[in-house]
Formats: C-alpha cells, structure tokens, sequence
C-alpha cells in the first residue's frame, strides 16, 4: 500500500504536465522578449524622466555674480597660511626624524661601550682562571 500511495505523489496528471510545459514555454518566451539590452530600457526611462525635470526648469537669464577684492585677498592669505603650515610641518618632521636619528646613535655608542667592559671583565676573568690551572694541563 505504500507504494501506491508515492508512485501516486511523484506521477503528475496529464493536466498537471500540460500546465507544467505552458509554464516552461511562457519562461522561455519572455527571456526572447527581454534578451539584450534590457537594462538599457531602465536608464533610459530614468534619463527621461531627468530631462523632463530639466526642461520644465526655467535657466536664469543672468546667473548672479559676486565680485569682491576683499574676498579673493582673504583666500590668498588663507592660501598661503596652509601653505606655510605644511611647510612648518614638514621641516618640523624631518627635524624630529634627525633628532631621533641622533638620539640612537648616541646609544649605540654608549652601548658599545658597555659591550667593550663586559667581554673585558669575562676576558680578565677567563685569563686568571687559565693562568690558575694551566700547571693543573700540563702536568696531566
């Protein structure tokens, strides 16, 4: 009895087949209607749609103007004030990277130094330890 009941489940009745392949045919036909350029036809309605915004707008005959010495003499003073500052900046890098530069050599040499009286007081040490036992090597 099982079986019966899910060969009945998984066949599909003739009218269920035939509305199957309508389906399966209406899909393909409208991928042949849409085919290329279909995302064209959006960014043309939206171009559309803008230039009739823009024409309905009236330009204006006379775009105003404003025309001022005052002004254009503060932007040259503002100009030049970030030019200065970043000139300021800049010197003010390097200076520091010298400085630092400076900083780290004076360490290495300072480091040097230490190094030098460590292998030293290791080299004195090992030196009498050898002068100590060296009677010790030769008579074995």
């Amino acid at each position: 009895p099982d079986a019966n009941r899910n060969d009945n489940r998984t066949k599909m009745s003739s009218k269920e087949s035939h509305r199957l392949n309508e389906l399966g045919e209406e899909l393909v036909t409208k991928k042949r209607k849409i085919g290329r350029g279909s995302g064209m036809r959006y960014y043309q309605a939206a171009n559309y749609k803008i230039k009739r915004v823009l024409r309905d707008k009236k330009p204006l005959k006379h775009p105003p103007t404003m025309k001022s010495h005052l002004m254009e003499k503060m932007f040259e003073v503002e100009r030049r004030e970030t030019l200065a500052a970043t000139v300021i900046q800049s010197f003010w890098h390097k200076y520091l990277i010298v400085k630092q530069m400076q900083e780290n050599t004076r360490k290495g040499a300072k480091i040097k130094v230490i190094q030098a009286l460590v292998r030293g007081m290791i080299t004195r040490k090992w030196l009498a330890l050898w002068y100590k036992n060296r009677f010790l090597m030769i008579v074995q």
